[in-house]
């Protein structure tokens, strides 16, 4: 990723993001023996359950170390095509552009938007909706 903010403590308990420096954008966010620690802990984990698995990592603001936060089963990735590349363009482009952020997928969908402002909302969001949130 692009690396433009981190989340930290904040001053009086709990947390926020904040704007990374230049130099922070620009460094690695792991060394080599973090990343080779990171794949020992995933195989461990994948063979466990015995399937490919979404391994979510962070680090600790406290200690600095590297802890697995979540682990669930892999669903996008390992049901793609072997050897097939899916590329997804529009066509054409409105001018009235009504939000923009990063996309969760590559694919191009449309429908009716829901913007949630709390995950409290999610049982609002109904199927076929675009789902917006902060």
């Amino acid at each position: 990723g692009s690396k433009l903010i981190k989340m930290v403590y904040k001053a009086g308990g709990g947390s926020e993001t904040v704007d990374t420096s230049e130099e922070e954008q620009k460094s690695w966010s792991a060394t080599d023996k973090e990343v080779e620690d990171l794949a020992v802990m995933a195989v461990k984990i994948e063979k466990h359950y015995g399937r490919p698995m979404d391994i979510e990592w962070a680090r600790d603001g406290d200690d600095g170390k590297l802890y697995i936060v979540q682990a669930r089963p892999e669903t996008v990735a390992s049901q793609k095509k072997v050897g097939v590349i899916e590329d997804y363009k529009m066509l054409e482009k409105g001018s009235n552009v009504l939000a923009t952020g990063r996309a969760v997928g590559k694919r191009i969908g449309s429908g009716k938007v829901n913007i949630l402002k709390s995950i409290d909302e999610m049982g609002d969001f109904q199927e076929g909706q675009v789902l917006v949130a902060d």
